[in-house]
């Protein structure tokens, strides 16, 4: 299967909406999402093409802060891959492109939360070479 990873465009927004209320829900607009794109503020979004369908996304975030002399801290904020186009190396292949843009970008250090049940993301991301960090992370809506 032949897979291309470019940077997200407007035209990719409903199958973005599509995919991202499976993944996360109903939250996301067009609208919303259209100025995340065009104003993107420290935010990579990429997708992944096959056969002309969206078959895939992913999200980061490029922070910077005080504490830390040079470069970026990134995270990946959300990786989706299509059902029926899961195991096929999609999701292998936006991680290393979001990698690459993250380099790019002078990221030093990626970090992924993810939920301590979702096995499938762990194994993904301990075969891309992250590393398990024991950490607790605290939340809270304001």
């Amino acid at each position: 299967m032949d897979i291309t990873i470019r940077q997200a465009e407007v035209c990719d927004i409903p199958h973005l909406l599509e995919m991202n209320e499976k993944f996360n829900g109903a939250g996301a607009t067009a609208a919303s999402m259209k100025e995340s794109l065009e104003n993107s503020m420290g935010e990579i979004v990429l997708v992944a093409i096959t056969n002309d369908v969206v078959v895939g996304f992913i999200c980061g975030q490029l922070y910077k802060s005080i504490c830390y002399a040079d470069g970026f801290l990134a995270e990946l904020t959300e990786l989706y891959v299509r059902e029926e186009y899961r195991r096929k190396g999609v999701a292998a292949k936006l991680v290393s492109a979001l990698e690459v843009k993250f380099l790019e970008n002078n990221a030093h250090e990626i970090i992924v939360k993810t939920g301590d049940d979702n096995e499938e993301a762990h194994g993904l991301y301990l075969r891309c070479g992250y590393e398990d960090y024991e950490e607790t992370v605290f939340s809270k809506e304001i």
